[in-house]
Formats: structure tokens, C-alpha cells, sequence
């Protein structure tokens, strides 16, 4: 994590979406690498528990935009405008862009489908929670393009051109279809396979396999078919 961060963090625009003050200095974000002030020490701000060491930049510091991803007790904003008091940032999937935050939950998945597949003007951020357990903000990564987008997914950075994810959309829906949504979260098994060939659909969904990788199927299922049971309801 070079400090391009400045511009490459998702918590840049989350704490300019909440109009916190972007406290630039000759510092290091612990967790981003932005550069920062010596206004929030990561003493402060970095639990004891905390293991996800791999995944941070480190330092002594913590910038203003990561304080505000590991609040517990925020005021968040749902796509429908519902608004909820006292909530853990990190157990939401997140929409960011300059002048707006908007938490979803796992009831929002259509909602976030289409943020990806329309996404707004760049720059933002979509970052989606998977287990809802973990502080993914700060692995975030800003899109600063609509073709392709960047999408952070349980913390992995992934980029895809909408209209690539939309085939794989469609690919996963029929595969689910036949196979139920279990078949998207690894390798078919042979009876699946076997299954899947003597399906009506059998043609249509071997060709766009062919075309489309099982390792991006799964992780495409896991974005837009997974119950997400580990987010907020």
C-alpha cells in the first residue's frame, strides 16, 4: 500500500460524504496509508484483538476517514432513506461517493446489483460485506471509472466491466436454477455436473461457462446469490 492511498482508499470519501475534515500530514494511515495528521493515535483506535495485521499499512496514526469506518454506535442512511441510529459501520455493505453514504443490508442485494451494473459517477465506492463481521472500509478501494468498476468484495479487490458482470449474473441465476444456490459457492460435484448437462438449459449454460470461468461464477454468486447472513436486517 503505497501512499497513492490518497487517492485509492474507500474511507477518502466516506469521510468526505460525512463532511469530516480530511486531516492531510506527514503521517501514515494505520490501516489505509493515507497520509494523516497526529490528531487520532492508533493506540486509540486499534484493538488488542485486532489479527487482520496482513491488511494494514501500520503506524502510529489513524486518519479521520478510518475513525469514522470503525464507529459502533453511527447514524446510518438506507437506499429507501430509512434512517438508523446507533449501528456498527462494519455491518453494513457500503455505496460512497463524495457527498453521499448509503448503507445496505442483505435485503438490499437487487439495490447493489444495480449499483454495479449502473454504477453512479465516478469517483465511489462499493464495498460489500459478506459475514458483516469484519472492517472492510479501509480495504475499500475507490472506482474511478464506470467501465470498468472497481468493486470491493469481504475485502478482495475486484474489477470487472458491468456488462461481463451481467452475462455471469445470468450465467449464476440459471445455474442456481437448476442446481440450487449451494452450487455456486465452489466446484460442481460430478452429480451436479451430471445434472447440469441434462438440464433444458443444459447448451446455453456449458457454452456461457465456457466463456465465463468457474472461479468467476463463484464469485459472482457470492456477490449478487448469497444470503449474506452475516449483515445487518
Amino acid at each position: 500500500m503505497g501512499d497513492n492511498g490518497l487517492s485509492q482508499a474507500g474511507t477518502t470519501l466516506l469521510a468526505s460524504a460525512l463532511r469530516m475534515p480530511i486531516l492531510r500530514g506527514d503521517r501514515r494511515c494505520f490501516y489505509c496509508a493515507s497520509s494523516c495528521d497526529a490528531q487520532f493515535r492508533a493506540s486509540q483506535y486499534v484493538r488488542h484483538s485486532f489479527t487482520a495485521r496482513d491488511t494494514v499499512a501500520g503506524g502510529e496514526f489513524v486518519c479521520s476517514g478510518c475513525v469514522a469506518s470503525l464507529n459502533e454506535k453511527a447514524t446510518v442512511m438506507l437506499p429507501d432513506g430509512t434512517i438508523r441510529t446507533r449501528q456498527k459501520m462494519r455491518n453494513y455493505s457500503w455505496l460512497l461517493t463524495p457527498d453521499r453514504a448509503i448503507a445496505a443490508t442483505k435485503s438490499h442485494r437487487a439495490w447493489l446489483l444495480d449499483q454495479c451494473l449502473q454504477p453512479p459517477d465516478p469517483p465511489f465506492v462499493i464495498s460489500i460485506s459478506d459475514s458483516g463481521q469484519k472492517q472492510l472500509l479501509y480495504r475499500s478501494r475507490i472506482s474511478h471509472s464506470r467501465d470498468p468498476i472497481t468493486v470491493t468484495l469481504e475485502g478482495e479487490v475486484i474489477a470487472v466491466a458491468p456488462a461481463v458482470l451481467a452475462d455471469r449474473v445470468w450465467t449464476c441465476k440459471r445455474i442456481a436454477a437448476v442446481l440450487g444456490r449451494p452450487a455456486l459457492s465452489g466446484l460442481p460435484t460430478y452429480s451436479q455436473q451430471m445434472k447440469l448437462i441434462e438440464s433444458d438449459e443444459s447448451r446455453t449454460l456449458v457454452a456461457a461457462l465456457a466463456l465465463s470461468p468457474r472461479g468467476c461464477c463463484v464469485q459472482t454468486g457470492r456477490m449478487v446469490c448469497s444470503k449474506n447472513g452475516g449483515l445487518q436486517t
